[in-house]
């Protein structure tokens, strides 16, 4: 008897994909067997030779088995597959498709389990344009456990337009005059920058902090409570600087965070591929790229 139920509604009900429903009435699906081209076993180099899987498969246990925090390639492994590939690309000239790779990292048992990333709830238009360096710096701060210490303040300062961290402030708690005096540094090492964006935070908000970025004649905006997409450059550094930094460390103290993250942020801005510089890194897109595109920046 025909019931007229439609198929989709019947797999439904089952719970059954619709694809296994369909690849089911196609025979010729399991005559074909493996779809795909069959795998060549190497991959091609910028020197125009070629590197065996095998040596690939080396390199990638050996950036797995370094164990020193305070050894920059420590946390190679801790990246994607997309910035692992361009990272080989980059230091040893080995052209492998992120693909590929992520299937020998896969066959290694070097692959983690995928969280899915929360989308923040808010959609702004783009209008402000960066088109070179130290024209917008974003501040912010996080805190970090240690076991003698307690709770320890990360201030950073990030540089828009190539994503480098300018400069950083450690201690047991972040004031008005820490945030002065890491503006006064990072001025000194690198330039004065014309904008600079924070939150509403009591640090930034001070009335000291308000005179001198007057006297500086440096433009402070704020961003809306809230609302963490208005500085959402260095929310996506603490993001990485959590997930790659903070999760595979211990902090005994101050000291012993100051010294791993000094070398983290030395990762971070001379190793580390960043997917919003085209997989180039902060060092790289500053100083050899000829192809810098601007920056568009949520108001």
């Amino acid at each position: 008897m025909n019931w007229g139920f439609r198929v989709s509604f019947v797999l439904e009900v089952l719970e059954i994909p619709r694809s296994s429903y369909y690849r089911s009435k196609n025979p010729g699906f399991f005559l074909k067997g493996r779809r795909g081209r069959k795998e060549r076993g190497y991959a091609f180099n910028v020197f125009g030779g070629i590197t065996k899987d095998e040596e690939i498969e080396k390199l990638l246990l050996w950036f797995n088995a370094i164990e020193s925090p305070l050894q920059e390639e420590y946390y190679l492994k801790y990246m994607g597959s997309k910035k692992i590939a361009r990272y080989i690309r980059n230091v040893y000239g080995i052209i492998v498709n992120h693909k590929k790779l992520h299937r020998l990292r896969k066959k290694l048992g070097l692959v983690g389990k995928y969280k899915r990333r929360e989308r923040h709830p808010y959609t702004r238009s783009r209008s402000i344009t960066v088109t070179k360096a130290n024209q917008l710096w974003e501040a912010d701060i996080t805190f970090v456990k240690t076991r003698e210490d307690g709770n320890a303040a990360i201030l950073n300062i990030i540089d828009v337009y190539d994503r480098s961290i300018v400069g950083t402030y450690v201690g047991k708690s972040c004031k008005k005059e820490h945030f002065i005096q890491l503006m006064k540094i990072a001025i000194t090492k690198r330039a004065k920058p014309q904008i600079i964006r924070t939150d509403n935070g009591s640090q930034f908000k001070a009335l000291d902090t308000g005179i001198y970025m007057n006297e500086e004649n440096i433009i402070h905006e704020f961003g809306i409570v809230r609302n963490p997409d208005s500085q959402a450059f260095i929310e996506s550094s603490f993001s990485s600087l959590k997930r790659e930094f903070v999760r595979n460390n211990e902090f005994k103290n101050l000291e012993d965070l100051c010294e791993k993250l000094k070398v983290y942020l030395s990762f971070y801005n001379n190793l580390r591929p960043h997917g919003s510089l085209k997989y180039q890194t902060p060092r790289y897109y500053t100083e050899f790229s000829s192809q810098n595109e601007p920056v568009y920046v949520n108001p």
